[in-house]
Formats: C-alpha cells, sequence, structure tokens
C-alpha cells in the first residue's frame, strides 16, 4: 500500500514542475527589418542627381582649321 502512495505523490509533483515551464514567451524581433530598407532609398535618390550634372557641362570647342587659301602652310590657330 505505501509503495502505491509515494508513486501517486512522484505524479503530482511532476506535473507541476511542467506547468511552471510555460511563462517563458516573449515576441520582440519583428522591428529590425524595417530600418534596413529606408536606408538604401535614400542612396538610390543621390545616385540620380549625379547624372544630371554631367550633361550641362560638355560643350565642343570650335577650333578653326581652314587656312587661307593663299597661305596654305600656315598652322591653324588653337
Amino acid at each position: 500500500m505505501n509503495a502505491k502512495i509515494e508513486e501517486e505523490k512522484k505524479k503530482k509533483k511532476k506535473k507541476k514542475k511542467k506547468k511552471k515551464k510555460k511563462k517563458k514567451k516573449k515576441k520582440k524581433k519583428k522591428k529590425k527589418k524595417k530600418k534596413k530598407k529606408k536606408k538604401k532609398k535614400k542612396k538610390k535618390k543621390k545616385k540620380k542627381k549625379k547624372k544630371k550634372k554631367k550633361k550641362k557641362k560638355k560643350k565642343k570647342k570650335f577650333y578653326y582649321v581652314h587656312a587661307d587659301p593663299i597661305q596654305p602652310w600656315h598652322p591653324p590657330f588653337q
């Protein structure tokens, strides 16, 4: 009789320990992925401004290559 009572007491103690382990669930890992996408958008806007500046500066310099028909040995003015 005593052996059966001791086994029932051990089973009750094991059930109480399992219930205590079920209170550790915290969700705090979802706000770090949104900050990386905003930094990539700012870099794309800066690259578009650099392309617009390069188009305005190119002007072909007009060299007067035609020499006088009377003096063909003259070098062209630069």
